[in-house]
């Protein structure tokens, strides 16, 4: 009798091992988004590039909020007055093992309605928004021999043709030298 008991324990613990190894890790505040990609990506940079044909320089900074939950991205045009500024909020749906981006911008309501959905594919992450009218791609890459990032944003038209919206280099903010 000892002996069954003794494999019955031995195939319950087995069984419970096995069970809680396939269980995706599951949303919650207990649950820390850590990713090793985005997060060479804290701190204060300088975004420069070309957006719908117009040159940009803006300052980004990016920092964990929300318990860790969130990378907050934040954009901001150097000029005074501002011509853009943006929050962008990029988590991790665990049960889905994908990203989620929430950009919240200066063009208010309508053009935040569609969240984005990212994969990543080694040291890139590929944003997808998609509306009723319209479809964007979102692609960040890190080049670590470099330390910089490139975004590079297309879109789709209304016959099914992708156009270029956006590249923009995204590197890390010098400090300025004081000379005498």
């Amino acid at each position: 009798m000892y002996r069954l008991y003794l494999l019955l324990f031995i195939f319950l613990c087995y069984f419970n091992f096995a069970f809680s190894q396939d269980q995706p890790l599951s949303d919650g505040e207990s649950t820390i988004f850590k990713d090793e990609l985005l997060e060479r990506l804290i701190g204060i940079w300088e975004l420069t590039g070309v957006v719908a044909g117009d040159s940009v320089v803006n300052t980004f900074e990016a920092r964990w909020v929300l318990n860790h939950q969130f990378l907050q991205l934040h954009y901001k045009d150097v000029n005074v007055p501002s011509q853009y500024e943006a929050l962008v909020y990029v988590g991790f749906n665990h049960q889905e093992n994908r990203y989620v981006v929430h950009w919240l911008d200066i063009f208010g309501g309508s053009y935040s309605e569609s969240l984005g959905f990212g994969r990543r594919e080694n040291n890139s992450i590929t944003f997808v928004f998609k509306s009723s009218d319209s479809l964007l791609h979102n692609t960040f890459k890190w080049f670590p021999d470099q330390q910089k990032w490139i975004s590079y944003i297309k879109q789709q038209d209304q016959d099914g043709k992708w156009q270029s919206f956006a590249i923009q280099e995204i590197h890390k903010k010098q400090k300025k030298k004081i000379s005498f």
